[in-house]
């Protein structure tokens, strides 16, 4: 199965404000709070001070991701890389698919300024990565990768990674210790995905690992800074290690994730995450693994993060959001204040109870009551709750239909029905429709609410008995 993050096609993306009245054609933002995370940087410097790129944009903490504040919004598309100058942590890096592609910030990610330098020849931008001294600068547009050894001032292009026309490299990491290496995840041909190295700063590549997208793709690398020859990288199938720079692989964690963190000041401890919204940490480096999952709520996985000063301090971020922890993964909490990047996929409107219902991307059902400027979340856990039925701490709603006494969510594993806004539900299999799969749009009549229709990926399915039974 593909796993990869799914692309949203259309969606309300709601902008951080203040939460009060706008005016007439103005727009507030009122939640929920969290979204999309896809990647968490800490400043090396000052660890208090913490990166962000989300679906809302670019967000720094100054309270070591606590709480955030937007400051930079507007991107065509979310910006899909970040990085730190680890020779000034007040530089820092945003990369955005569509032009102008590279942001810098000279001031601690207080203000981003587009860099200008670029070549023509760039024609998206999907991944960046620094070197130790700052200098070195690579940036990825397709397969080709460009190289800067001022900063950004001056660009040369390199050789491209792989012949795949199609291509893009997903994934770059550079050697903590030699800017010339660097280790890159791409596609190789429509079904399948590798791993490559570069030794000589992207001037040649070679292929390390090849074979079937759904199961090897890379997902990220986890470097060892102290011994740069061992490398974790976050795969499909599981994490893979090898300790001579890519040339053999062990797998050491036989479950597939798609995010991967070392410990900056104990190369011991690593933290993986996985599609299904599990985190686990080892502290041997990989031998043994153990689930510290516990009440994290951010999803399925797109990065880890771990405070280079204090190892316990760990943030991760998903589809769902964005959780921390101060021990070490025994107890996490939701840090999403200020953050707000929740992809709304829909809203539907129950007029009796006042209520304004929302399915948002990987987050269950909130709702806003009688016009207000806050929104609160329905039963999505707990007994009898959404995440109680879909059995996995990731909530992919990807319809829903608010009715007066019904509300009806659809999972990945089968139908949800609510009576009382959410606060308990039940569940209905739509197989009998001889149609599997999620719904993707529902529709009923006001004078006719018993009767529902359904449209899935391939076939529109019918209730007369309010979602209790359906046929194609």
């Amino acid at each position: 199965m593909n796993i990869r993050l799914p692309a949203i096609a259309a969606a309300l993306c709601f902008a951080a404000s203040t939460p009060v009245w706008s005016a007439v054609n103005g727009w507030t933002g009122i939640g929920p709070t969290g979204g999309t995370v896809n990647k968490i940087v800490y400043n090396p410097s000052t660890p208090s001070i913490v990166y962000a790129i989300a679906a809302g944009g670019f967000y720094r903490s100054q309270d070591g991701g606590v709480s955030w504040q937007l400051t930079l919004s507007g991107f065509y598309n979310s910006p899909q890389d970040l990085a730190v100058d680890p020779s000034n942590p007040s530089r820092v890096y945003v990369v955005e698919p569509n032009y102008p592609y590279l942001y810098v910030s000279t001031d601690g990610g207080a203000t981003l300024t587009a860099v200008t330098t670029l070549p023509a020849a760039v024609s998206t931008a999907w991944q960046i990565a620094v070197g130790q001294n700052g200098s070195i600068v690579y940036l990825t547009s397709g397969m080709q990768v460009f190289r800067s050894t001022d900063r950004t001032s001056t660009w040369q292009q390199r050789t491209s990674v792989g012949t795949y026309s199609a291509a893009r490299v997903l994934h770059l990491s550079i050697d903590p210790t030699d800017s010339n290496t660097l280790y890159a995840s791409a596609t190789t041909s429509a079904t399948d995905s590798g791993i490559f190295v570069s030794h000589d700063g992207a001037m040649t590549w070679q292929l390390l690992t090849s074979g079937a997208e759904a199961t090897s793709f890379s997902s990220g690398f986890a470097i060892n800074a102290a011994n740069s020859s061992q490398i974790w990288s976050a795969q499909y199938d599981g994490v893979w290690f090898s300790g001579n720079k890519g040339a053999s692989w062990t797998n050491v964690f036989a479950t597939g994730v798609t995010a991967i963190a070392i410990d900056p000041s104990n190369s011991n401890v690593l933290y993986a995450g996985t599609p299904y919204g599990h985190v686990f940490r080892t502290a041997d480096a990989g031998v043994t693994w153990i689930d510290v999952t516990g009440n994290n709520s951010a999803g399925q996985f797109t990065c880890i993060a771990v405070n280079p000063s204090e190892s316990a301090q760990v943030l991760t971020g998903g589809l769902g959001g964005l959780s921390g922890t101060s021990t070490s993964g025994t107890q996490w909490s939701t840090q999403t204040t200020g953050l707000d990047s929740t992809t709304i996929l829909g809203l539907s409107a129950d007029p009796v109870a006042d209520r304004i219902y929302m399915n948002v991307s990987s987050g269950g059902v909130y709702f806003s009551s009688a016009g207000g400027v806050t929104t609160t979340a329905v039963n999505n856990a707990g007994s009898g709750g959404l995440l109680s039925l879909s059995g996995q701490s990731i909530l992919n709603v990807t319809s829903m239909l608010a009715q007066p006494g019904l509300l009806s969510a659809s999972l990945s594993n089968g139908l949800a029905l609510s009576a009382d806004g959410g606060n308990t539900w039940s569940q209905v299999q739509l197989a009998a429709s001889g149609a599997p799969g999620q719904v993707f749009a529902f529709a009923s009549s006001a004078a006719n609410p018993q009767t529902i229709l359904a449209a899935l990926s391939t076939t529109l399915v019918r209730s007369v008995d309010a979602g209790a039974t359906w046929v194609q």
